[in-house]
Parts: C-alpha cells; sequence; structure tokens
C-alpha cells in the first residue's frame, strides 16, 4: 500500500506520513481489540454476596436458611445447615449451554462433597459445582434421579480449596460440543462427555444440593461471586473471569453451627459397647470378617454434629482395605430425640436418648427409608436392616474427644 501512495505522489515524504498514520489506526485498532479480550463477559445472573443477598445481575434476589454468616467478604456457612437459594425456580435452563463459577473457600471437613452451587428438582440436582478436601468437580445428571448411573462428572484433585484462600472454580456446560468442563483458578481442570441434560425447575441453590430428595452437601466454609452466563464461556473467557475481579478481602471463616441442634456437644466423645453374643456376632459373621473375635465392641464417635461408627474385634478396629469398617453421618436433637442421618442419605434413624453421667442410652423411635417416595416406620422390628438394631444399646462414654 506504502509503494502505491509514493508513486501517486511523486515524493517520499506523503509516504512516510501515511505509514505513520496507518501504524497509529493499527495500534488503535489493536489496544480496542485489547481492550474488548480483556473485558470479562457479563453474567445473566450474579450474586456478589457481600454482605447480602441481593442480586448484582439478574433481578433474582436470594433467601438465606440455617446457620450462615453475611460477612462484608463473602457468605460464610457452617456445613450443616446454612445455605441460600434464589426466591423463584430456576433460573438456568440446565438443557442449554450455561456456565457457572464462584470463589470458594472451605474449612477440612470429614464429609466430601460440599456443594457450592446447584440448581435442583424434586429428588436431585441437574448439576453440581462441588468441592471436597482435596478435589473439585462439575457434576451434571440425565435425569432427576440420585441413581449412580445418572451421574456424569468433570472431577479434579487439584488445587486444594482448604487452604484458607480463595479460589476460583467453574463449570461449563457446553451443549455443541457434548462436554462438561471444569475449571480451577482460571485453568481447564478436567473435561468429560455429556449431552443428555434435563431441565430442574427448582431453585438455584448456594452452599447445598439435593440428594434422594433431601437438602444434603452443605458447603462448610465461605462463598462469593457466584455468576451463572446462558452460554458455554470459552477458556480464555473464563481465565479473565477469574482474573478480572478477585475479593478484595481473605475469605471469612465457617459460621459455626447451632450447638443446639446437636444437643450442646452433650454427645461429644467417643462411645462404646460391648456386645454380648448373639444378633451383633452373628450378623458380623455372616458378613464374612473371617475374624472368630471373641470380643466385639461397637463404637460410636461424636464432635459437634457428626458421627462415625467402628466395629473393635479383640481390640482393633475392623479394616478393609485399610479402611475402618463402618458408618458415617451427620445428626440432630430436638428434645430427648436423635436422628442419625446416613451418610449416602438413604435413611435416618430416630432415637430416644438420656444421658447419665457417662452412659448414653439409645432406644428406637423410628426408622425411615428415604429413597423416594420415602417411608418411615415406628415398629422398627419391621424392618430388614441389622444396622438398625445395633444402635439400640446403652454406651459408656470411654473418651472425651472423638476417635
Amino acid at each position: 500500500m506504502s509503494e502505491k501512495i509514493a508513486s501517486r505522489s511523486g515524493d517520499a515524504r506523503p509516504r512516510a506520513r501515511w505509514t505513520a498514520r496507518l501504524v497509529v489506526v493499527a495500534l488503535a485498532v489493536a489496544a480496542l481489540g485489547a481492550c474488548g479480550a480483556d473485558d470479562p463477559p457479563e453474567p445473566t445472573w450474579a450474586w456478589p454476596l457481600l454482605g447480602d443477598g441481593v442480586a448484582s445481575a439478574g433481578g433474582v434476589d436470594l433467601d438465606l436458611a440455617g446457620t450462615y454468616a453475611l460477612d462484608p467478604a463473602g457468605l460464610a456457612l457452617d456445613g450443616t445447615s446454612g445455605f441460600a437459594t434464589t426466591s423463584t425456580p430456576g433460573p438456568v435452563v440446565t438443557t442449554e449451554s450455561f456456565t457457572v463459577a464462584a470463589w470458594v473457600s472451605r474449612t477440612p471437613d470429614r464429609l466430601e462433597g460440599a456443594a457450592a452451587v446447584s440448581q435442583i428438582g424434586e429428588v436431585a440436582g441437574a448439576f453440581y459445582l462441588s468441592c471436597g478436601d482435596d478435589s473439585c468437580d462439575f457434576t451434571m445428571k440425565t435425569a432427576d434421579s440420585s441413581d449412580p448411573s445418572t451421574t456424569f462428572r468433570a472431577a479434579s484433585e487439584a488445587p486444594q480449596v482448604t487452604d484458607g484462600a480463595w479460589h476460583h472454580a467453574a463449570g461449563v456446560y457446553d451443549a455443541d460440543a457434548g462436554e462438561l468442563r471444569l475449571f480451577l483458578d482460571g485453568a481447564l481442570a478436567a473435561t468429560t462427555p455429556f449431552d443428555r441434560p434435563w431441565q430442574a425447575t427448582g431453585p438455584l441453590e448456594i452452599g447445598s444440593s439435593l440428594s434422594d430428595g433431601v437438602p444434603v452437601n452443605f458447603w462448610p466454609g465461605a462463598i462469593a461471586g457466584v455468576a451463572v452466563y446462558d452460554s458455554a464461556l470459552t477458556d480464555d473467557e473464563v481465565a479473565t473471569v477469574a482474573t478480572a475481579e478477585p475479593p478484595s478481602a481473605a475469605p471469612p471463616p465457617a459460621a459455626e453451627p447451632d450447638p443446639a441442634t446437636y444437643g450442646g456437644g452433650a454427645l461429644t466423645g467417643t462411645w462404646e459397647f460391648e456386645a454380648p453374643p448373639g444378633e451383633l456376632h452373628d450378623w458380623l459373621a455372616n458378613d464374612d470378617t473371617g475374624s472368630g473375635a471373641d470380643s466385639i465392641v461397637l463404637r460410636v464417635s461424636i464432635e459437634d454434629n457428626r458421627w462415625w461408627r467402628r466395629y473393635v474385634l479383640d481390640g482393633e478396629v475392623w479394616e478393609e482395605d485399610g479402611d475402618p469398617v463402618g458408618d458415617v453421618g451427620t445428626f440432630t436433637v430436638d428434645g430427648d430425640q436423635l436422628t442419625m442421618l446416613g451418610e449416602d442419605n438413604e435413611e435416618s434413624v430416630t432415637y430416644a436418648w438420656s444421658l447419665d453421667a457417662d452412659e448414653l442410652d439409645l432406644t428406637v423411635v423410628e426408622y425411615c427409608d428415604l429413597i423416594p417416595p420415602a417411608n418411615c416406620v415406628s415398629d422398627h422390628s419391621l424392618v430388614a436392616t441389622p444396622l438398625l438394631n445395633l444402635m439400640e444399646h446403652t454406651y459408656t462414654r470411654v473418651s472425651d474427644e472423638a476417635e
């Protein structure tokens, strides 16, 4: 182009002048393009969670429930009951491309799978953006079901989000590519094929989700800057979002659960019951432990609102592949009623409990099968599960700490 300009003018000086102008124009266009590329995309719905549940985009405010703290640095949740939910169903069209993102920080916890963001149906969530102690995942389901066969997950083991710092997590459902993508701190962390979504018409929840129709996966820590986009953001766009406006203050600590919901700590510690010959011995023998143990002790450890059940055979904790055999879950106390929920959220047992010094007496009141349709029975002799009657004993506290 510059050669043609010079030949028209018959002089080299216009050539230099026009060349300079073209360079200036090119630099200006490049600068505009770079500025546009660096601008983060605008979310369809967004909640800063900096002291309130008011939406900054989309006009759908949040209702909050359970134990939480509205800290200026982010929403602090207790990991037991606290969560936020949209005041209207939706809003995400889960059958089309979308992106969900949040700044998260969580405390180490013995139960895995805390949900930062989810949109639920009647039985389960259509998607979950979740993190455990040492992994995060973006999960979607093919149906409103808790059946594992309906679950597709893009999961990564890094980074850990329990280090006391904020981390940016994002999940992308790309309908055109038929793919789930998980991003951590702006970088692509995992992908998995997925092309059979269903539309969840329940609310979007922050800090919890749903399994078998039961609220689960409560977030123990802080969440801020939740944003949802009605498109599949590109890798570069997610990276831009992750660096555009990081939280300016450190994450607040997890909210403290209300002690009254788990008996004010009266049950904290390790409790044991030594089984006489009979049901417990017969059940373990039928379970092929191969131990032939003379002494079988049922050990229950309780800390805050969580419980663990282990079997001690001749003084040694029964293990399989290096892991203690037993159960784990959460519990709540309402007066003299103690309700224990299993980790898989498929069943719960309510006991009448009484405490006399270091003696804890448990008597079954009701058993509930929580797999929809839920069914509860008060006559536990009709329930064909050995685990139900195993807990109905008088326990002795052997330690003030959970072991």
